[in-house]
């Protein structure tokens, strides 16, 4: 079986990457294939199941595939009908119109100004003309969110306009978590129901997917044991459990279509399988009819030609090309690396393979998917644990290798680092499995690098209050409405990122030469959040002074530089 001959393998790769939990789910026709291995503390790698056994993982942006779904569903088949008291008979044509003019006509409490370029509802799906991404206001360097739902429409507008002149209009197709919480909050104006309760109705539910969860009552209702811990691992390889007074992420539709809810490898499962049987099976006997399906899988935001682009299940690719893990935490820290950016080649005849790629990213969770529609395949891999490497990422390359018998290119080159040590004495199948042994080792090593000159930064010296008498204070950005709180922390200087309505951790600002740096609140223990590698890869601010007392922090971010205005009386 599939699964039993990548076991050793998987396992291999477990122990490198130090995850705690990782749950494989794949679909090759009729057939399925699940494991769970368990990598316990001061232990060897082990599996501990071969069926589902309903463990609950964060699906972090996983979840967009279901609300792109919701969306097509509201859009293509509830605003069918002649019934004038059908409140979806407005979004019928909703693909082709701007997404302000569809949302202010549903919206009675708040009218959205218009977004720069005039995005339509489907170029939103598709990352296409929408936000460019927003992840340094949704959340404070430490994981905490930040962004309220009346902050986020109040700002929405003037951010994509900054930050699309930041591109000089020409980086049209970028990957955002804003187009999704927009798609989410136009599912809500038009439905009258929160985003959980339209997608339990019109998708969850009539799937059977009774193990996916987007609220937080629902879940504490899960048993304990059944809600996997998330952990984060060191630089070092030391792996500490993340601990949490609250389930971060479900208090707001913001929160909710950024980053998803929690479900299992089998829930997840049962919605390609009912996208697979729409598009195989007898046109009666799936909910997603062939029409429905083959309409989801039209349109895309292109990126550089045709046959790549953002669409409704993610990236579509192929995968001779480095775009297959392109949202994975390895890409992430290390976007050039020789590992992060391997290919996984064409099939043995030396033809492209076509597949759509999904990815979830959030500290203490990594997850990958891949659909391949033709050939009725699908590949789930859910783990509970960020490193400087992400097994999900290689374990479904591994996956992919080993079902579709593909050839890398760098395989045959006796230069490249991960050919596997005795190569010579191993077949064919044997040497391609454990080549992602290999890749892996040396992906932990290009990535620990990342991660530790990150960790070394963080262990800078506490800075006296006493130092900067004239530091303290709350400073606002007037552009989003978050402000930058710098407090003292016992004697030293600490910060808080504040948003309208929701608070980050205290964590230390530590002075630097002609800047301050934010810092984990704990010197010696890193705990900010994965978004260190991404959007809040700057955690440095310049300051301005008047009078010998500091009126302004600024940050350079990735599209818009970040300002805070001292509002209180100087002097």
């Amino acid at each position: 079986m599939l699964l039993d001959d990548l076991a050793e393998y998987v396992q291999k790769v477990q122990e490198i990457s130090k995850t705690e939990l990782c749950t494989i789910h794949v679909g090759i026709r009729k057939a399925r294939y699940f494991s769970t291995f368990r990598l316990p503390d001061g232990g060897s790698a082990e599996r501990i199941a071969t069926a589902d056994d309903g463990r609950i993982f964060a699906g972090s942006s996983l979840f967009k595939v279901y609300i792109a779904a919701g969306a097509s569903w509201m859009i293509e088949k509830l605003s069918a009908g002649s019934d004038p008291s059908n409140r979806f008979r407005g979004v019928r044509n909703a693909w082709s119109r701007t997404f302000t003019d569809v949302f202010n006509e549903y919206s009675q409490d708040f009218k959205i100004k218009p977004l720069y370029g005039n995005p339509t509802v489907f170029e939103l799906i598709v990352h296409y003309k929408g936000p460019c991404n927003i992840n340094h206001w949704l959340f404070s360097p430490d994981g905490s969110p930040l962004l309220s739902k009346n902050a986020f429409l109040n700002t929405i507008s003037q951010y994509t306009e900054d930050s699309r002149k930041q591109h000089n209009n020409t980086a049209w197709v970028e990957y955002s978590n804003a187009n999704f919480i927009l798609i989410a909050l136009l599912i809500e104006v038009v439905s009258g129901k929160s985003l959980p309760d339209f997608l339990r109705e019109y998708i969850f539910d009539p799937l059977g997917m009774h193990q996916t969860y987007m609220s937080a009552d629902e879940l504490n209702a899960v048993p304990i044991g059944k809600r996997v811990q998330p952990h984060m691992v060191s630089s070092k390889g030391l792996r500490r459990a993340i601990h949490v007074n609250e389930i971060l992420y479900l208090s707001d539709t913001v929160e909710k279509a950024a980053m998803g809810g929690h479900t299992s490898a089998a829930d997840i499962g049962k919605f390609f399988e009912m996208v697979l049987e729409g598009l195989h099976g007898t046109p009666s006997s799936a909910m997603f009819d062939k029409g429905f399906v083959e309409s989801l899988f039209r349109g895309i935001g292109t990126l550089d030609d045709e046959k790549h682009g953002y669409t409704r299940f993610g990236l579509y690719t192929t995968l001779d090309e480095d775009l297959p893990g392109s949202h994975s935490l390895n890409r992430l820290i290390s976007s050039d690396g020789d590992a992060s950016t391997y290919k996984l080649g064409k099939d043995s005849q030396n033809k492209d393979v076509t597949a759509f790629y999904m990815a979830g990213c959030a500290t203490g969770w990594l997850s990958t998917v891949y659909l391949l529609p033709k050939q009725q395949i699908f590949v789930i891999i859910l783990t509970n644990t960020t490193s400087p490497i992400d097994m999900s990422d290689i374990v479904s390359k591994l996956c992919l290798q080993e079902i579709l018998d593909l050839r890398p290119s760098k395989i045959g080159d006796p230069n490249f680092a991960c050919r596997p040590k005795g190569w010579q004495t191993m077949t064919l199948p044997q040497i391609h499995r454990a080549h992602y042994v290999e890749l892996a080792a040396q992906m932990y090593e290009e990535n620990a690098r990342v991660y530790s000159k990150l960790e070394e930064e963080d262990k800078a010296p506490d800075t006296l209050t006493a130092a900067c008498p004239n530091i303290l204070g709350i400073y606002k950005n007037k552009k989003n409405g978050q402000s930058l709180e710098i407090i003292d922390l016992d004697g030293t200087l600490g910060v808080k990122l504040k948003g309208e309505t929701k608070v980050s951790k205290p964590m230390r600002f530590v002075r630097k030469g002609q800047v301050f740096r934010i810092c984990s609140r704990v010197r010696g223990t890193t705990d900010l959040a994965i978004d260190c590698f991404g959007d809040w890869e700057n955690l440095t601010f310049g300051f301005e002074e008047m009078n010998g007392v500091v009126v302004c922090f600024f940050r350079n971010g990735r599209n818009v530089v970040d300002r805070f205005t001292r509002i209180e009386a100087v002097g």
